[in-house]
């Protein structure tokens, strides 16, 4: 199964778009150019659990945030 999830910027700038791991999962680091505006990361863990931060926060910091991640049970 496959799923898409079109992310943009809230002021239609064109977003940097990296590919990353998280752990051993691939992941989309969206990067907006523009000072103080937000970015986030996108990815799926093993679990097939969808993973989406997003605010303020610059790419080192969301994955920071990403790689912090743990399943609670």
């Amino acid at each position: 199964d496959a799923a898409t999830l079109h992310v943009s910027s809230d002021n239609g700038d064109i977003l940097d778009i990296q590919n990353i791991k998280i752990g051993d999962s691939s992941a989309d680091l969206y990067i907006d150019p523009k000072e103080n505006a937000a970015s986030g990361i996108v990815w799926i863990n093993e679990n097939g659990t969808l993973f989406f931060i997003h605010g303020q926060l610059s790419g080192d910091e969301l994955i920071k945030m990403a790689e912090s991640v743990e399943a609670v049970q």
